[in-house]
């Protein structure tokens, strides 16, 4: 499970909202000025999220401020990264292979391609949101609460 440490601002029914912080290491990393994570952190100035948690244990009670720790799973991760990025970018080739071969015949080889590489791509993306809009309200797909912060639990010692 990948988790991630946040604050509680809003208490739900079935869930909390949770104020995580995003995390840089760029400084750290080989990469930097190449990187999109890089680029989007200097962007924003704000670097706070706000994520929906499922709640599923409703034994423990939590308040505003309280720190959290959430956690999705690894394999919806994968799932959605597969998703988001191979299927737009499968079906853009595929459609620049159909382009230069269904419709060389009119237009030019490199021309047929590119309208089949457009096309696919705005299927892939079609799909991708088809796919947000199916998953939307599937609490298995959801951020869960794994419970309060490990930082935030106070240890009473008894002597």
């Amino acid at each position: 499970m990948i988790t991630e440490t946040g604050r509680v601002v809003a208490i739900e029914e079935r869930g909390l909202w949770v104020e995580t912080i995003r995390k840089t290491t760029c400084g750290s990393c080989e990469v930097q000025k190449g990187c999109g994570h890089g680029v989007l952190n200097k962007l924003g100035s704000n670097r706070s999220n706000y994520i929906w948690v499922l709640n599923d244990d409703q034994s423990q009670p939590f308040s505003v401020d309280d720190e959290v720790e959430i956690g999705i799973p690894e394999h919806i991760v994968l799932t959605a990264s597969f998703i988001v990025y191979m299927i737009p970018l499968i079906l853009l080739l595929l459609g620049a292979v159909i382009g230069e071969s269904l419709l060389q015949s009119g237009l030019g080889e490199t021309l047929a391609g590119m309208v089949g590489a457009v096309g696919g791509f705005t299927v892939g993306l079609c799909i991708v949101a088809w796919h947000n809009v199916k998953i939307r309200n599937n609490y298995s797909y959801q951020p869960r609460l794994v419970g309060p912060a490990a930082s935030s639990i106070s240890v009473v010692k008894i002597s």
